[in-house]
């Protein structure tokens, strides 16, 4: 099993660039036969928000984010499972009724 980590330092909420370096990486890398790839969590969004406040912005929703999207493209391109963290928006609303009454 062939296992590459694609390590870099993320620029805190510059989701975009923080992307295209990632791909520059791994581009960079020429990695061949590929059986899975890790990166570190929050990896594009960056990790030392300051508050709950400050990493709202980049909250995804679940496995439908710019982070999924990515992680899915390079699994499909280099033909591996893709790991990645990303801030993850979850839905917090109840899920079975508040009454007994129901």
């Amino acid at each position: 099993m062939k296992i590459a980590c694609l390590q870099f330092s993320p620029v805190l909420g510059d989701v975009d660039n923080n992307l295209t370096r990632a791909d520059a990486v791994l581009a960079k890398a020429n990695v061949q036969d590929l059986d899975l790839l890790v990166l570190p969590e929050l990896a594009f969004s960056g990790y030392n928000f300051k508050s709950l406040q400050h990493i709202s912005p980049y909250l995804e929703p679940t496995t439908s984010g710019i982070s999924s999207l990515w992680a899915r493209t390079t699994a499909l391109k280099h033909d591996c499972v893709v790991i990645v963290g990303y801030p993850e928006k979850v839905d917090i609303s109840p899920k079975w009724p508040a009454s007994p009454d129901i």
